[in-house]
């Protein structure tokens, strides 16, 4: 999101994390601002029994925790890297101060919190009434609407979860999941590519 020339002249760095590395964790203080250059992340919640739940994933060029560094308190949820990962981090001051002197920045990630934030809402509305197969397509087809468009209509969107991790993401068994994706399949709602959940 931004320009890695610019996070360099305010005095980012660029960090390595290993597959499985957490990033930060709950209730730790909100100190920096990251933005991906190679890897993904993901933004995950532990329940009282100890059931990971997923509540985003990220890609490289995407940013995570802003919220807290913006507002104030600390992280809600642990960041933890799915790959092997480099990762832009510069430190609240100096973002901050970016900020202030670049508004259309500021603008445009005003603009991206308030679309995760509209994503959240969905996801918690279609969990709470809907069956699987309505929540795995609802959450496809929004992660779809998330993409840059696509340069033709027959080209499929390959979803970049696991099965587990849809699952994660749903509070669903991976079983249920498995099972509600070979139905989407027969139902032509849904392709099977290579392992890969697709939608057109």
């Amino acid at each position: 999101m931004i320009a890695e020339s610019k996070l360099l002249d305010e005095g980012a760095e660029l960090k390595s994390y290993k597959k499985g590395e957490i990033i930060f964790s709950e209730h730790s203080r909100a100190s920096y601002y990251f933005q991906i250059s190679k890897g993904r992340v993901k933004m995950i919640s532990i329940t009282i029994g100890g059931k990971e739940v997923i509540q985003n994933i990220f890609e490289s060029g995407e940013s995570f925790g802003e919220p807290p560094l913006m507002g104030d308190f600390p992280y809600p949820s642990r960041a933890v890297a799915l790959t092997n990962c480099r990762i832009w981090r510069i430190n609240k001051k100096n973002f901050l101060r970016l900020l202030q002197k670049d508004t259309d920045l500021h603008f445009r990630l005003t603009q991206l919190i308030c679309r995760r934030m509209e994503f959240k809402a969905q996801l918690l509305k279609r969990v709470s009434i809907n069956g699987a197969k309505e929540r795995i397509l609802s959450f496809i087809d929004f992660l779809k609407r998330r993409t840059e468009p696509r340069p033709s209509e027959k080209q499929f969107f390959i979803l970049p979860y696991t099965r587990q991790q849809l699952a994660d993401s749903l509070a669903l068994r991976v079983e249920t999941v498995i099972r509600a994706v070979k139905e989407l399949e027969a139902e032509g709602e849904v392709k099977i590519v290579n392992r890969k959940i697709c939608r057109l």
